[in-house]
């Protein structure tokens, strides 16, 4: 179950769903549930209290998270019927778990996971929004203890996660791309590209970022910004000399192929972003902040939190052709050996098998 429907591109949920279906797959029959934002009014209050389970479940969850607000008891009872047969079922983000609560309180049922993908605790204690950040915490400490098997997408991330909860049933299992067979090569239009889900706040906190104080110190350099849905408020950034807003683009091959350097200037966000992977698997050297470079290893990114420390590793990239094709080179092999999806699909196909063991 998954709060977007699986996709080979676009947006990092869309295709980190994909991802899970691609391993699940791997030794056993599938079936999407893809879970719609559009749950109608939460349960009137008395409906949650008078079951004794989710009487305790009110009492330890409420308020939930926005985002879980309008899930319905109904809506979880009916996951557990259409479930009732299957071996495992895997929800895909810490917001839709309580859709698990029927199937939780199932003596026999199917053993269940959990994939957070982000940690939505912390990006929202980053943002100021305490309550939200509450909420998450909530229910992490009430699911991952409960589930047979959590995953988070960096390593770093897994060891918060189970040190926060006291479970010992967290796994990393990171990101991945389909890694295109020859990376393209055309002439440089942009000097800088970057490349992210443009409703997603945390890359708009980039957009605003990378033109407003980083674009200054580097008189001349030509960016491109692409991605999905840009808001107004970046559209404008077009004011600034040199940068180019591509809207939903069909294709981000023919970006990277037109761009010297990739940049991931994320101030927020957690796991390793999909972006930074797509960049070195397209053969694109990276300039990235710790959080955009999140989980890599050291040396295939140039690391930077700060405007002038990120502007002058753009400069020195940008001046020195050797330095970038050595980067090129290793960032590419590394994606080959280690996040591609054919790579970590396995890894989930074993992942699923040893929460089935007997």
């Amino acid at each position: 179950m998954a709060p977007v429907a699986p996709a080979t591109h676009g947006n990092g949920i869309a295709m980190r769903a994909h991802l899970f279906v691609e391993g699940f797959s791997r030794s056993r029959s599938v079936e999407v549930v893809v879970a719609t934002a559009d749950w109608g009014a939460p349960d009137d209050l008395r409906a949650r209290l008078a079951d004794s389970r989710d009487r305790e479940r009110v009492q330890r969850l409420e308020p939930r998270p926005s985002l879980s607000a309008g899930l319905t008891l109904a809506a979880g009872r009916a996951l557990a019927e259409r479930a009732a047969d299957f071996a495992l079922v895997h929800v895909m983000r810490l917001y839709l778990a309580p859709l698990l609560d029927a199937l939780l309180d199932t003596p026999g049922g199917p053993r269940l996971s959990l994939d957070l993908d982000d940690l939505d605790a912390d990006l929202f204690a980053a943002a100021g929004e305490s309550d939200e950040a509450d909420a998450f915490l909530r229910l992490e400490r009430y699911y991952v203890p409960r589930l047979d098997g959590v995953c988070v997408a960096a390593q770093h991330e897994r060891d918060r996660l189970a040190e926060r909860a006291g479970a010992a049933n967290v796994v990393c299992l990171p990101n991945a791309v389909v890694a295109p067979a020859t990376p393209a090569r055309s002439e440089f239009r942009y000097d800088l590209l970057f490349v992210g889900n443009l409703s997603y706040e945390p890359n708009i906190d980039a957009a605003h970022w990378l033109c407003d104080e980083i674009l200054p110190l580097l008189p001349g350099v030509r960016l491109a910004i692409a991605g999905h849905a840009p808001p107004a408020s970046v559209r404008a950034l077009t004011a600034h000399p040199g940068v180019s807003v591509i809207a939903d683009p069909a294709s981000v091959a023919p970006l990277y192929a037109a761009a010297e350097l990739a940049v991931v200037p994320l101030r927020r966000g957690s796991g390793t972003p999909i972006k930074a992977i797509e960049a070195l698997a397209h053969e694109r050297t990276l300039v990235a902040t710790s959080v955009g470079g999140a989980g890599l290893p050291a040396g295939l990114v140039a690391v930077a939190d700060g405007a002038t420390e990120f502007a002058e590793h753009c400069r020195v990239l940008l001046a020195d052709d050797a330095r970038r094709c050595e980067r090129e080179r290793a960032g590419r092999d590394y994606v080959l050996a280690e996040r591609t999806v054919d790579v970590v699909a396995a890894q989930i196909d074993q992942w699923a098998s040893t929460i089935l063991a007997p």
